[in-house]
Protein backbone atom coordinates (compact mmCIF):
# COMPACT_ATOMS: atom_id res chain seq x y z
CA UNK A 1 0.00 0.00 0.00
CA UNK A 2 1.45 3.36 -1.17
CA UNK A 3 1.73 6.13 1.54
CA UNK A 4 -1.37 8.78 1.52
CA UNK A 5 -0.44 12.26 2.99
CA UNK A 6 -3.52 13.47 4.28
CA UNK A 7 -4.39 17.12 4.04
CA UNK A 8 -5.33 18.74 7.14
CA UNK A 9 -9.32 18.85 6.40
CA UNK A 10 -8.93 15.32 5.65
CA UNK A 11 -7.54 14.53 9.07
CA UNK A 12 -9.96 16.67 10.49
CA UNK A 13 -12.89 14.40 9.00
CA UNK A 14 -11.09 11.85 9.99
CA UNK A 15 -10.70 12.93 13.54
CA UNK A 16 -14.15 13.94 13.60
CA UNK A 17 -15.46 10.59 12.37
CA UNK A 18 -13.53 8.91 15.20
CA UNK A 19 -14.84 11.01 17.61
CA UNK A 20 -18.67 10.15 16.70
CA UNK A 21 -17.92 6.67 17.00
CA UNK A 22 -16.27 6.56 20.29
CA UNK A 23 -17.73 6.45 23.60
CA UNK A 24 -16.27 8.43 26.11
CA UNK A 25 -13.36 8.50 24.85
CA UNK A 26 -12.55 5.09 24.04
CA UNK A 27 -13.29 3.31 20.69
CA UNK A 28 -14.25 -0.41 19.74
CA UNK A 29 -12.18 -2.29 18.27
CA UNK A 30 -12.54 -2.54 14.84
CA UNK A 31 -13.76 1.27 14.31
CA UNK A 32 -10.33 2.27 13.43
CA UNK A 33 -10.12 -0.39 10.73
CA UNK A 34 -13.43 0.55 9.29
CA UNK A 35 -12.55 4.33 9.34
CA UNK A 36 -8.59 3.67 7.80
CA UNK A 37 -10.48 1.28 4.84
CA UNK A 38 -13.17 4.43 4.25
CA UNK A 39 -10.17 7.28 4.04
CA UNK A 40 -7.62 4.88 2.17
CA UNK A 41 -5.08 5.03 4.39
CA UNK A 42 -3.26 2.77 6.84
CA UNK A 43 -4.44 1.97 10.51
CA UNK A 44 -1.28 3.21 11.68
CA UNK A 45 -2.03 6.80 10.15
CA UNK A 46 -5.84 6.56 11.65
CA UNK A 47 -4.24 5.60 15.30
CA UNK A 48 -1.52 8.53 15.15
CA UNK A 49 -4.48 10.87 14.36
CA UNK A 50 -6.28 9.26 17.28
CA UNK A 51 -2.93 9.52 19.26
CA UNK A 52 -2.44 13.26 18.78
CA UNK A 53 -5.88 13.86 19.37
CA UNK A 54 -5.37 12.88 23.38
CA UNK A 55 -7.96 10.37 22.90
CA UNK A 56 -10.88 13.14 22.00
CA UNK A 57 -9.58 15.91 24.39
CA UNK A 58 -7.60 17.94 21.65
CA UNK A 59 -9.18 19.31 18.76
CA UNK A 60 -5.63 19.80 16.68
CA UNK A 61 -4.84 17.20 14.52
CA UNK A 62 -3.66 18.57 11.65
CA UNK A 63 0.15 17.65 10.49
CA UNK A 64 2.85 19.91 11.04
CA UNK A 65 4.84 19.42 7.88
CA UNK A 66 3.66 22.88 6.82
CA UNK A 67 5.50 24.70 9.41
CA UNK A 68 9.14 22.84 9.11
CA UNK A 69 9.43 22.59 5.34
CA UNK A 70 11.71 25.05 4.30
CA UNK A 71 15.83 25.18 5.72
CA UNK A 72 15.83 28.25 7.71
CA UNK A 73 18.17 31.50 5.65
CA UNK A 74 21.51 32.73 7.39
CA UNK A 75 20.87 36.27 8.39
CA UNK A 76 22.95 38.67 6.96
CA UNK A 77 24.03 41.63 9.03
CA UNK A 78 23.02 44.65 7.05
CA UNK A 79 24.95 47.22 9.41
CA UNK A 80 27.98 44.71 9.58
CA UNK A 81 28.03 44.92 6.03
CA UNK A 82 28.20 48.60 5.76
CA UNK A 83 31.18 48.56 8.28
CA UNK A 84 33.68 46.87 6.22
CA UNK A 85 35.93 48.99 4.10
CA UNK A 86 35.57 49.12 0.43
CA UNK A 87 39.10 47.29 0.03
CA UNK A 88 37.59 44.71 1.73
CA UNK A 89 34.43 44.43 -0.70
CA UNK A 90 36.30 43.87 -3.81
CA UNK A 91 35.17 40.36 -4.10
CA UNK A 92 33.09 37.97 -2.42
CA UNK A 93 35.86 35.82 -1.07
CA UNK A 94 37.00 38.89 1.18
CA UNK A 95 33.77 39.71 2.07
CA UNK A 96 32.99 36.52 3.00
CA UNK A 97 35.73 36.59 5.39
CA UNK A 98 35.28 39.58 6.74
CA UNK A 99 31.43 38.77 7.45
CA UNK A 100 32.57 35.18 9.26
CA UNK A 101 30.01 33.61 6.29
CA UNK A 102 30.73 31.68 3.38
CA UNK A 103 31.49 32.63 -0.04
CA UNK A 104 28.14 30.13 -1.37
CA UNK A 105 26.19 31.69 1.25
CA UNK A 106 26.91 35.34 -0.17
CA UNK A 107 27.21 34.06 -3.95
CA UNK A 108 23.46 33.44 -3.28
CA UNK A 109 22.57 36.42 -1.88
CA UNK A 110 23.90 38.26 -4.81
CA UNK A 111 22.28 36.17 -7.03
CA UNK A 112 18.59 36.69 -5.01
CA UNK A 113 19.42 40.16 -5.14
CA UNK A 114 20.24 40.96 -1.15
CA UNK A 115 23.13 43.09 -2.76
CA UNK A 116 24.91 44.05 -6.04
CA UNK A 117 27.66 44.73 -7.63
CA UNK A 118 28.93 48.92 -8.01
CA UNK A 119 31.33 50.20 -10.55
CA UNK A 120 31.58 53.70 -11.29
CA UNK A 121 32.15 55.81 -14.73
CA UNK A 122 36.28 56.73 -13.75
CA UNK A 123 37.01 52.69 -13.17
CA UNK A 124 34.59 50.31 -15.20
CA UNK A 125 36.66 47.81 -14.13
CA UNK A 126 36.93 48.12 -10.68
CA UNK A 127 33.66 46.67 -8.96
CA UNK A 128 32.54 47.04 -5.19
CA UNK A 129 30.05 45.15 -4.06
CA UNK A 130 27.44 47.73 -2.04
CA UNK A 131 23.73 46.82 -0.42
CA UNK A 132 20.95 47.42 -2.90
CA UNK A 133 18.57 51.20 -1.79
Amino acid sequence: MTTKLLNNDERRALYEMLLRKSINGKLKKTDQRVVASQFLVSLLTVQRIWEQSGHGLYDDVSHHKTKNCVRKRIEMDYNLFREIPLHKRMNLRSLAWSMNMTKSTLARRLKSGDFRRHSNAIKPHLSILSINA
